[in-house]
């Protein structure tokens, strides 16, 4: 049988299928992609935008030859894969509403997997178009990590400004890479080894982002079970290092064996040990891990094997590494207190969190947007009376820096709906700058030993960053420091 081209007048809607199939949903070019593709335009989320589209494919489909299923193996070589990449594309969404509910229902789930009820229906739409039973069951599991990842970014990282925008789609590059091609020709078992870094100031919701990233690996589709092989639910876990000790940190990590320390009463197998491969770790505040924790995990990214503590054994780690830090881990870079070996085998992608005084500035109603998503978030409910009240009184600070950003505007919130009334730290009666009103009252003799220390531990708090330094300068453990940081004592009056 003679192998077919594809006619002229369907050559080009054929073209942007393929590109719009590779295309980053947070970029300008694949609405207008989706636009060409439906002749009107296409608004992402509007599921009648999602019916024209479905549509256009599948009068397309029947255009090229096809009444039910499309078979790419009909075509000649130039024009087989764009045909593949139609019939990809089809698949995907009409598997789009199935995928969807499918991570809702895992996300209710306390158990492990749940059976998939349209795999039967992923497999049978790709295998009429010409796919084995290998390659259907390898594209239903990337259909299943493109709906997670579009899923968590879109839900879990709440705003449309331009800083935000950009950061959804390094997000998003950093699952599948800047070309999709390239991952689904060799990248695919490969992003384990990619580690990543997130930075950003306190409050940027920089664990969020992880989680994001945690949840939309590549789990693969068991047909036989009708499942996929573990839930993205059990494939995020995280740590943040800065609540443990040296002398724990370790254990934690690493797991340990009975009877390595006083107090190890069992074998523990740590975060890394209980990871799935295709799961990641993320360690928050990775500036405060100590030197010689930093070179056991440089270990574990080179050779992807570490020894639980009191063990001997090299224990296999196939799961992928996010972190994050405070912006101050340049400086620790230069005073040579977090290695540069370990920092730059960290970030195969290093990612800027950009903070809410950026968002507001290049998008006001970025701080709306935010605060009614907080206030249904903590009251379960979009309330009219309540967002109207909440708007009036954060209308009065557009202005406002917002230093603990979207962690502060969580708990403004909860102060307009208890107080009516937002008050910043800022506002308490502070007449000088800290380092002024501290000295005022030093020459005063009116300070007390603790306010003293809170005093001058807030100072370095603000130099320094992180509570490693400062347990450091100070020569008290880190918790103490904590305490002395978060002390209420009558603001120094």
């Amino acid at each position: 049988m003679a192998l077919k081209k594809i006619p002229a007048e369907h050559r080009p809607f054929c073209e942007w299928v393929a590109e719009a199939a590779f295309c980053n949903p947070f970029t300008k070019r694949r609405q207008e992609l989706y636009s060409k593709i439906i002749g009107k335009e296409y608004v992402d989320g509007d599921s009648d935008g999602i019916k024209s589209l479905m549509d256009s494919i599948q009068k397309r489909i029947v255009l090229l030859g096809a009444e039910r299923g499309l078979d790419y193996r009909v075509f000649q070589t130039a024009d087989s894969n764009l045909v593949r990449l139609v019939v990809l594309f089809a698949a995907y969404h009409a598997l789009y509403e199935d995928l969807d509910a499918h991570i809702l229902l895992e996300l209710a789930s306390d158990k492990g997997p749940v059976v998939f009820k349209s795999g039967g229906k992923g497999m049978y739409l790709l295998q009429r178009s010409g796919f084995s039973m290998e390659a259907s069951a390898w594209y239903v599991s990337v259909f299943f990590q493109i709906r997670r990842a579009h899923y968590f970014i879109t839900h879990q990282l709440i705003g449309v400004s331009p800083c935000m925008q950009a950061f959804k789609r390094r997000l998003w590059n950093n699952v599948f890479t800047h070309d999709i091609r390239n991952y689904e020709l060799c990248m695919w078992n490969r992003m384990e080894e990619f580690s990543i870094l997130l930075v950003g100031e306190t409050g940027t919701g920089k664990e969020m982002a992880a989680s994001a990233l945690g949840r939309s690996g590549f789990i693969p589709y068991l047909p036989a079970k009708n499942r996929f092989e573990v839930s993205f639910r059990n494939a995020f876990v995280a740590a943040n290092v800065s609540q443990y000790s040296p002398t724990l940190l370790e254990s934690e990590l690493f797991g340990h064996r009975k009877g390595s320390f006083t107090g190890a009463l069992a074998d523990y197998e740590g975060l890394f040990g209980g990871c799935s491969q295709h799961g990641a770790v993320f360690l928050d505040e990775i500036g405060d891990v100590p030197l010689q924790a930093q070179i056991k995990l440089l270990r574990l990214l080179q050779e992807r094997t570490f020894t639980q503590v009191g063990g001997r054994e090299l224990v296999q780690f196939r799961g992928r590494v996010i972190a994050a830090a405070q912006p101050s881990i340049d400086r620790l870079l230069r005073q040579e207190a977090f290695r540069h070996d370990f920092y730059y085998r960290l970030c195969s992608d290093r990612i800027e969190v950009p903070t809410l005084r950026q968002r507001i500035a290049e998008c006001p109603e970025e701080l709306t947007c935010l605060a009614n998503y907080l206030l249904v978030k903590l009251t379960g409910r979009s309330e009219e009376g309540l967002f109207n009240l909440v708007e009036n009184v954060l209308t009065g600070f557009r202005s406002h820096d917002w230093p603990g950003n979207v962690r502060e505007l969580e708990q403004s919130v909860r102060q307009v709906l208890v107080n009516k009334k937002y008050v910043t730290m800022r506002e308490k009666p502070d007449p000088q700058e800290p380092f002024d009103f501290l000295l005022i009252k030093l020459k005063e003799g009116r300070l007390t030993a603790a306010q003293l220390l809170q005093g001058y531990a807030r100072l370095l708090y603000e130099k320094h960053g992180s509570y490693e330094s400062l347990s450091k300068i100070m020569d008290l453990d880190r918790r103490t420091v904590k305490k002395y940081l978060n002390l209420e004592i009558d603001d120094f009056s």
